[in-house]
């Protein structure tokens, strides 16, 4: 089995783009930008391949996000679900609708390690619980 693997990446507006491939075969992306808040970052969606869901890819594409989102000093992530099976992730993730946002939001402070600045345009090294989906992850050109 070809293992996963993925690139998140920054552009001159600071607004990410996350791809998980399985080989040559996209698997699930994400995209967003910073909110109007101050520290906080805007996911404005996040999807898997619907052969690939209920298989932990989407959990593993978050929790890569908040790591870089953490990296590059963010407090919070902050989004709006699209349907009841997407608020049913988003809440196993962590995720909670707040007055503050008027949207869901997850704050990272505490939640998640510290991790040393690194090149702000590369995501953070892969988080070990992360290897069993991304055992592989591509060094950066």
């Amino acid at each position: 089995m070809t293992p996963l693997t993925y690139q998140i990446r920054r552009d001159e507006y600071n607004q990410f783009f996350l791809v998980a491939k399985r080989g040559a075969i996209l698997v699930g992306s994400a995209e967003g930008y910073p909110a109007t808040d101050e520290g906080a970052l805007y996911v404005k969606w996040l999807g898997v391949e619907p052969r690939y869901r209920r298989h932990g890819y989407g959990a593993a594409m978050v929790s890569a996000l908040e790591e870089s989102a953490v990296q590059w000093g963010y407090k919070v992530i902050v989004l709006n679900p699209a349907d009841q099976r997407a608020i049913s992730f988003w809440e196993a993730m962590g995720y909670r609708k707040t007055r503050e946002y008027r949207a869901w939001s997850k704050s990272l402070s505490g939640t998640l390690r510290e991790l040393a600045p690194a090149n702000p345009t590369v995501g953070p090294p892969l988080p070990q619980g992360l290897r069993q989906f991304w055992p592989n992850q591509p060094a950066d050109p």
